[in-house]
């Protein structure tokens, strides 16, 4: 009984290239999904001054505070794993903070000057 030659299967050679293109498929859609980062969930916080006297220091600067503590509510990163997340998520915080600027002030002359004035502001960051 002789032996027939062992005829190489045809689709052999192609088995690294498919294994190559399926790891490079999977490593650009990783990528992909890397660069859209979810952006940071933003929502309007309302910042209470009620209890607060913001013509002295100490109380603008516990103002100041709720501010940054209302800032960071409104702009929870989306995924806290993924830092370019992160990165989105403490930019919009600067904004927010930036944007609460000019209102936390306002508040702050009048109480300065004895007017009576609204008790709350609304921290909400700049859409992007």
């Amino acid at each position: 009984m002789t032996r027939l030659p062992a005829r190489p299967a045809p689709f052999r050679p192609l088995v690294p290239l498919a294994l190559a293109a399926a790891l490079a498929m999977t490593a650009l859609q990783g990528a992909a999904f890397a660069a859209t980062a979810p952006a940071a969930a933003t929502r309007s916080v309302m910042v209470d001054a009620r209890g607060l006297d913001l013509a002295s220091a100490a109380g603008v600067a516990a103002f100041d505070k709720r501010i940054e503590i209302a800032a960071r509510r409104a702009c929870m990163p989306a995924d806290v794993r993924n830092l370019k997340a992160q990165a989105i998520a403490a930019e919009c915080r600067r904004e927010a903070v930036a944007a609460a600027r000019a209102p936390r002030d306002a508040m702050v002359a009048r109480a300065e000057s004895g007017v009576r004035s609204a008790s709350r502001i609304s921290v909400l960051p700049a859409a992007n």
